[in-house]
């Protein structure tokens, strides 16, 4: 049996966590919510089970979702999990920063949560 895809959600807002925990998990999707991005660097590099893909708020407080995607894609343990950026609004520059940071995509809030499992699905097949 395959184990179950792994996501984090990485979001200062408790209001996009619960809705993307609970939506996400009824998918069967082991969902790992945070905070804050420098704990979750930290989580990551302990860990032992990495998350499959994560979203990240784009403006975190302390790092933002660019810094942190560099400092992943600099660790060569934590290097190949996918990251993707969830963000209401970014502008043609930043997109440009951010996929030379190594984000592979955008999610734009407000979402349905079937545009989250079209990305997990695309990457992690079904």
């Amino acid at each position: 049996m395959n184990r179950p895809k792994r996501i984090m959600v990485i979001d200062d807002s408790m209001t996009i966590r619960v809705f993307v925990c609970a939506n996400l998990g009824r998918y069967g999707y082991e969902i790992e919510p945070s905070s804050d991005a420098i704990v979750s660097i930290e989580v990551l590099k302990r860990s032992k089970l990495l998350p499959d893909i994560i979203f990240i708020e784009e403006n975190m407080p302390k790092v933002n979702a660019c810094a942190f995607t560099k400092i992943l894609k600099e660790d060569k343990k934590l290097k190949n999990i996918h990251v993707f950026i969830i963000t209401s609004h970014i502008s043609e520059p930043d997109r440009k920063n951010a996929k030379n940071c190594g984000v592979e995509g955008f999610i734009t809030k407000p979402f349905p949560v079937e545009s989250l499992v079209e990305v997990i699905e695309s990457k992690l097949g079904a």
